[in-house]
């Protein structure tokens, strides 16, 4: 992982998806050109200092000069990011933590979008896309009534009842070439718990752990690994399902 950039962006676009998501789209050449699929972005969400923390945000998409975005409004400062206008600058710092690593003879790639962001999983579907493999998600009916429409076309999608049958995932881990998946710690260790002889690198986890200062300092991400406690926001957010077994 490289230094992070402290870059101002401009607004490109910005739209609203079912169940109050924010899509917000800011222009940022360098930082879409350096960052990665799991990979995340620190946003300045106030004009002044308050509030003073920024936000972190995973990033949804990376492409033609732009990085974008997907949120929930759900405090003050999201509320104000979420009400940014065309062009209007917005403040970045990234590309912030370990994201997947998309390894090149991977042609069947598995996601699966538990209770977390769908938003690292879209990035890494877009650059599977790219590399000629093939995609399937994983999802619930009620996720994907939200953002059914920023899913590539060329992905399919798997719809299964209200929750995610974590029992009779760790099958469907075997069958693809790699897996990434998106959950709660608690349902990441679930699964892992389900997938003993997976060798290392087979399936790649994006931990739903809260991000508050994005570097390292607060300690508020923390996870429990196998090898100790580890901060999700230096250490991840994306950990090797070997890793929390």
């Amino acid at each position: 992982m490289g230094a992070a950039l402290s870059i101002t962006g401009t607004v490109a676009s910005q739209a609203t998806l079912p169940g109050g998501l924010h899509l917000l789209t800011v222009a940022a050449g360098e930082l879409a050109r350096l960052a990665g699929p799991g990979q995340f972005a620190m946003l300045r969400c106030s004009a002044g200092w308050d509030p003073y923390l920024r936000r972190a945000l995973p990033f949804l998409r990376l492409a033609n000069g732009a990085v974008s975005f997907l949120f929930v409004a759900n405090d003050p400062g999201l509320a104000w990011l979420a009400g940014r206008s065309l062009g209007e600058p917005v403040s970045l710092l990234g590309p912030l933590g370990r994201g997947f690593v998309l390894y090149p003879g991977t042609r069947h790639l598995l996601l699966i979008a538990g209770g977390a962001t769908v938003s690292p999983l879209l990035a890494l579907a877009e650059r599977a896309l790219a590399a000629q493999a093939s995609v399937s998600l994983v999802t619930t009916a009620q996720a994907l009534g939200q953002w059914a429409a920023i899913v590539p076309e060329a992905v399919e999608v798997i719809v299964e009842g209200p929750d995610l049958p974590w029992d009779r995932l760790g099958a469907l881990l075997r069958w693809a070439d790699q897996a990434a998946v998106a959950g709660l710690e608690a349902d990441l260790r679930r699964l892992a718990g389900l997938s003993e002889g997976l060798r290392p690198g087979r399936v790649q986890c994006y931990a739903g752990a809260h991000l508050a200062c994005g570097l390292g300092w607060c300690g508020s991400c923390l996870i429990e690994a196998r090898r100790g406690p580890r901060r999700a926001c230096t250490s991840g957010p994306v950990f090797d399902l070997t890793e929390l077994i």
